[in-house]
């Protein structure tokens, strides 16, 4: 039998995929079920933002982490207002959604008209395919987390009832932790 050097550390970093994709496939019908529920507007819904913190303690010729703590709503989701191209917008973090996401008529008080928004990309969702509108937003921030030129996409109208903190921001941050019913991101 031939021996490939590193199969085996490849085989623990296959295993934790394919766990993740099982347990996004366990859950996905739940997650629609509850998304729904989201649209609302039960205080309970929404989630506490418990610190907002700048670290000052590192090198003064370096930018300070800045972060933000967000906790649990009763639902489990960690909900969030953000302020997009300056303008306050309801989202719920959302780790499963590649972009962030949001609703045509949060897009139209964002200030975007009808004919800016092609839809002319498709992506998946939990409830199937859906053709998407592609935009960049300026500015997206949360407490003192501030990510620039951030890509996301506009829904048709009725396709999406909560604006979604998708990766396209997430993944601009330096990290990003869940400890219990806390949620840390940091830039």
């Amino acid at each position: 039998m031939r021996r490939f050097p590193g199969a085996c550390s490849v085989a623990p970093a296959l295993a934790g995929i394919f766990a993740a994709l099982a347990s996004y496939h366990y859950f996905e019908p739940a997650h629609q079920n509850l998304s729904v529920a989201q649209v609302r507007p039960d205080p309970t819904w929404q989630a506490e933002v418990v610190r907002a913190e700048s670290d000052e303690s590192q090198a003064s010729d370096s930018q300070p982490d800045r972060s933000v703590t967000l906790k649990a709503n009763a639902l489990g989701h960690f909900s969030v207002t953000a302020d997009i191209n300056g303008m306050p917008v309801e989202m719920m973090t959302d780790t499963g959604a590649t972009y962030v996401a949001l609703t045509f008529k949060t897009a139209l008080s964002l200030g975007l008209q009808p004919s800016e928004l092609p839809f002319i990309k498709k992506t998946e969702t939990a409830n199937g395919t859906t053709a998407v509108a592609p935009v960049v937003l300026d500015e997206v921030r949360i407490g003192e987390i501030v990510v620039r030129h951030v890509d996301a996409v506009v829904t048709a109208p009725g396709r999406l009832r909560q604006n979604l903190l998708g990766m396209s921001f997430i993944n601009r941050l330096s990290r990003f932790e869940m400890s219990g019913q806390q949620l840390t991101l940091t830039q």
